[in-house]
């Protein structure tokens, strides 16, 4: 399965609520799995396969037209009030250097050939550094995020 970022305890950005809580959950279910087959003695193993940014792959595009659409359909105010935050976030996104895609299907390639796959496979360097980010205090963490969006 795929999971994003560095996967748990990797920090939550902001903007990024519904998306992070599937991800989180995809890791859960994948850690109880991999513990009820070693205990049915199944011969099947699961892994999560934690990218980091990934370039390209045109989500972005298609997210900018679900973005356009959601503006029209909510209240004047949710854009004046968010619009602003919400375009610092996107910008960041696209600034961001990324892995490319091919490094994911390498590594997707890598798990299928292993006999036991380790629960996460880390892809980038965003991917492998965000365990320790969220590892942070949490007040250490947030500011981070805060000073993100506070400098634009």
């Amino acid at each position: 399965m795929f999971g994003t970022g560095g996967g748990v305890p990797g920090p939550s950005p902001p903007f990024l609520t519904g998306y992070m809580a599937s991800k989180w959950g995809i890791d859960a279910v994948i850690q109880s799995l991999r513990i009820e087959c070693r205990l049915r003695n199944y011969r099947i193993d699961c892994c999560v396969v934690n990218p980091g940014v990934t370039k390209p792959t045109g989500l972005y595009e298609v997210g900018i037209q679900y973005l356009k659409k959601l503006w029209t359909i909510t209240p004047k105010h949710a854009e004046a009030e968010y619009g602003k935050l919400v375009e610092i976030f996107s910008k960041t996104i696209q600034e961001q250097p990324a892995t490319h895609v091919s490094k994911i299907a390498e590594t997707v390639e890598e798990a299928l050939r292993v006999s036991s796959p380790p629960l996460r496979y880390k892809v980038g360097f965003d991917s492998k550094i965000s365990p320790l980010l969220g590892l942070l205090p949490t007040g250490a963490r947030e500011w981070i995020f805060l000073k993100m969006f506070d400098k634009k």
